[in-house]
């Protein structure tokens, strides 16, 4: 028995799949008295964790509440989380929360999300919820072109200030960095610049949907790597075996190389910091590289960034390559009792 489970990994534009256009409404009195944000840029991911203690200072207890991210971000939007921290009378342990699309008619240009507490938030009382959200392809390599040795700087462009739909009390935002080495960033007091951190605020009262542009410019010689395309061939076996075939499209979507490639230059002293050398696998039996056709066995990681820079396009280096695991049908199959086959 064979079957073919074909996906396609964007690396770009907003993942909209199994979200649903429902409608809300804002609730004016919900507030966001405390918000202590984290922007990773350590990686070619951007993680933000917003930690928001949210009061709800109405007469009647609210079920949800509504996270809003700006247009400028929204098209990059990878991954989006909840998790609740307890309220005012006691820190109970965290707890996902229900996460789903919505729109408010009165604000189309943004991105909505609608967050269901576990326990209605009543009147008076507040709830504090960490949302996370991961985004891609949001650091752009600035200059776009670098030579072998040169290190890899990047651009982000962000909000100095938390997008919500409510006013916030009192907010703080902590960037990290991969590295201390930083160009230029946006200066709006307060703000403080340690090492690889910089800290933005405290500010207080901000009004709703407030946005003021963020840019830092800094090195960051992490991999930029991004897989285009996947197709997966499954083959199960009635003698006991299931074999997985994956065809991957791998591209480096970092910094393009400048000039010309010494691959002496860099065997001997590891040059390009922000080239690929592996990716990780689990379980792998045999790899086929159609640039390097390379085969190895029982390997828990695949190095092959020489191998990238053997084909060049004008989006980067890039690789196609065949990934195949073996494994028992015991480990991935059940029989399935009282139903109908």
């Amino acid at each position: 028995m064979k079957f073919a489970i074909i996906c396609l990994i964007l690396t770009t534009g907003f993942m909209t799949f199994g979200w649903t256009a429902n409608q809300d409404k804002i609730i004016d009195s919900l507030v966001n008295t405390k918000v202590e944000r984290e922007v990773d840029l350590s990686s070619q991911l951007v993680k933000i964790s917003n930690t928001i203690t949210l009061e709800n200072a109405g007469k009647s207890g609210v079920s949800s509440f509504l996270f809003a991210v700006e247009p400028s971000a929204a098209n990059h939007l990878s991954f989006i989380g909840a998790m609740s921290k307890g309220d005012d009378d006691h820190d109970g342990d965290s707890e996902s929360l229900e996460v789903a699309r919505t729109t408010v008619p009165e604000h189309k240009e943004s991105t909505f999300f609608r967050v269901t507490f576990k326990e209605l938030l009543r009147a008076g009382k507040s709830a504090k919820v960490d949302v996370e959200t991961v985004f891609t392809h949001h650091q752009t390599p600035y200059p776009a072109t670098i030579s072998q040795t040169e290190p890899q700087l990047v651009l982000y462009t962000g909000n100095v200030y938390f997008y919500s739909p409510y006013k916030t009390t009192s907010e703080k935002t902590v960037v990290k960095l991969s590295s201390s080495s930083i160009e230029s960033y946006t200066k709006v007091k307060p703000v403080l610049q340690s090492e690889s951190e910089i800290t933005y605020g405290p500010y207080e009262n901000t009004a709703p949907f407030t946005t003021e542009e963020m840019k830092v410019h800094c090195e960051n010689n992490s991999p930029f790597l991004a897989v285009s395309s996947l197709r997966r061939l499954v083959e199960v076996s009635h003698w006991g075996n299931i074999a997985i075939e994956e065809n991957v499209d791998i591209r480096h979507t970092g910094a393009i190389l400048k000039g010309s490639f010494s691959r002496y230059e860099y065997q001997r002293d590891k040059s390009g910091a922000n080239s690929v050398w592996s990716f990780k696998a689990c379980s792998l039996m045999y790899r086929k590289f159609s640039s390097a056709n390379i085969v190895g066995r029982h390997l828990d990681s695949c190095h092959f960034g020489s191998y990238l820079r053997r084909r060049k396009s004008k989006d980067g280096w890039q690789s196609r390559s065949e990934v195949c695991t073996a494994r028992g049908t015991y480990e991935s199959l059940t029989m399935a009792r009282n139903k109908p086959h």
